[in-house]
């Protein structure tokens, strides 16, 4: 007997074989019986993004999910305050710092519910931007520019950056906005194209982490706060990167 499974991110998560991110595949393994499994996996996009296979029973994988969608939601939920609270921040205050803050967030939000899946909350279907992973691609190369911004600001009250600092900034932060509007245009896959947007990422975070580092060297103390709290995001943004972290 042959059972036959399609699943795949490009299936909505009513359309699933259960309402997670994951992938799931049932059938039913008899006692004193050997069953061979195949699985096809066909990569259109991004090819780190297959999860680790693991073979449960139905009560055990239930678990599994039911504490995955645990933490996927708390740590949801958490970024939807974060969120909210830096609009309030920006709408009560009126000032570019907590713009950026909010335009930061925002964008980490957005990269997590596309990551897992969660575009589908809102969509029937996947749009094409989306399945093809260029709006990640296109967050990605965003958010170091917020971090840029917000890095500048932060800081300005314990070193004021030279003309020169400042002209390099810009130039960069252009850049990326140009390669933004050429993902916006392009319809397949932009995975070849990484490394240049490696580039601007890399140049926009080393900018960051200077501003960072002469509010250090001025003696700013509230440039600590910054650096414990982009510190993890780097690390792990540059382990995915760099190895199969996914």
């Amino acid at each position: 007997m042959v059972n036959t499974y399609l699943q795949g991110t490009h299936f909505s998560l009513a359309n699933r074989a259960s309402l997670a991110p994951l992938q799931t595949f049932h059938f039913t393994l008899e006692p004193h019986r050997r069953k061979s499994i195949f699985l096809k996996a066909r990569m259109d996009n991004y090819p780190l993004s297959v999860y680790p296979l693991t073979l449960l029973s139905a009560h055990s994988a239930f678990a599994y999910l039911q504490k995955e969608e645990l933490f996927r939601s708390v740590y949801i939920g958490g970024m939807i305050i974060i969120v909210l609270f830096a609009a309030y921040m920006a709408l009560f205050f009126r000032g570019r710092l907590y713009l950026y803050y909010l335009l930061c967030a925002g964008c980490s939000l957005c990269m997590v519910l596309i990551y897992n899946d969660y575009h589908y909350l809102f969509f029937e279907e996947s749009p094409a931007f989306i399945r093809n992973k260029n709006a990640y691609a296109f967050l990605v190369t965003l958010l170091p520019v917020f971090y840029l911004l917000f890095a500048k600001e932060f800081v300005s009250y314990g070193y004021v950056a030279p003309k020169r600092l400042l002209t390099t900034s810009y130039v960069t932060i252009s850049i990326s906005v140009v390669l933004l509007c050429f993902i916006i245009n392009e319809e397949d896959n932009l995975l070849r194209l990484r490394p240049y947007f490696y580039m601007t990422v890399i140049a926009n975070t080393s900018l960051m982490l200077f501003y960072v580092f002469k509010a250090l060297k001025n003696g700013y103390r509230p440039a600590w706060l910054y650096v414990l709290a982009t510190f993890p995001v780097l690390a792990i943004g540059t382990w995915e990167a760099l190895s199969d972290f996914h």
